[in-house]
């Protein structure tokens, strides 16, 4: 029995052969039935794929991607392409959702009349691993609010165009911003339902301490924005 429209959660998976079967398992047993998990692997060279074939090629659910290393926009527009949900979200392999994420964010987008939501973040630093240190330097770019926890139509993240290819980091910003520059109506939900956990290897800790990519994409957007402005269109 299934409750509600069909969500696809979107999964990028490089190397995270220690720690991709939980992120799944968290999506899995979300209290919203009615999701599916696409994992993206991009071209890893450890064991990820052998770990999520054993640990799932029985569940209906879970559908596994290989493909070539082209990075994590690649693959999660990848997954966009191949959802069939009705609604979208994200999980990164590093990380894991709440069980009540699905429930409260889709809820929350239908109550509060929203195009898309964002959740609070629980971050969780692993063994001897550090927060990124742009973190530590600028606590006012982290409010707890996490671009990666949108929850949104399927329908908007295509037409918006997915992720920027050519980012390496940023790239989830630069999503966000696009969403909003193109009409849709962001709302953000005050609960803490997803662990965001640091292992000292994530792409976050890549980020330049003087955030040059974020800025990049807000400056992306105003000159999107600019030039729709004057071609008469929307961003």
């Amino acid at each position: 029995m299934t409750t509600g429209p069909l969500v696809s959660v979107v999964m990028p998976v490089y190397d995270r052969e220690g720690c991709v079967a939980e992120a799944v398992a968290s999506v899995l047993g979300q209290t919203y039935p009615n999701l599916e998990c696409l994992v993206v692997d991009d071209g890893s060279t450890d064991g990820s794929l052998e770990v999520l074939d054993a640990t799932f090629s029985d569940d209906p659910r879970v559908q596994v991607f290989a493909r070539e290393h082209r990075g994590v926009s690649a693959a999660r527009n990848y997954g966009i392409a191949q959802a069939t949900g009705q609604y979208l979200t994200f999980l990164d392999s590093d990380d894991l959702m709440l069980d009540r994420r699905v429930e409260r964010q889709l809820a929350f987008l239908h109550e509060a009349e929203v195009d898309a939501v964002l959740c609070r973040e629980q971050q969780v630093v692993v063994g001897d691993a550090t927060r990124p240190a742009w973190m530590e330097r600028l606590p006012e770019w982290s409010d707890g609010y996490y671009h990666m926890s949108v929850l949104l139509a399927t329908d908007w993240a295509r037409q918006v165009g997915g992720f920027d290819e050519g980012m390496t980091v940023g790239e989830d910003v630069d999503f966000v911003i696009k969403l909003v520059g193109a009409g849709a109506r962001l709302g953000k939900l005050d609960e803490r339902l997803l662990v965001r956990r640091f292992l000292g290897d994530n792409l976050s800790h890549q980020v330049n301490d003087d955030v040059r990519e974020t800025l990049r994409a807000i400056r992306r957007h105003r000159t999107r924005s600019r030039a729709a402005r004057e071609s008469g269109t929307s961003a």
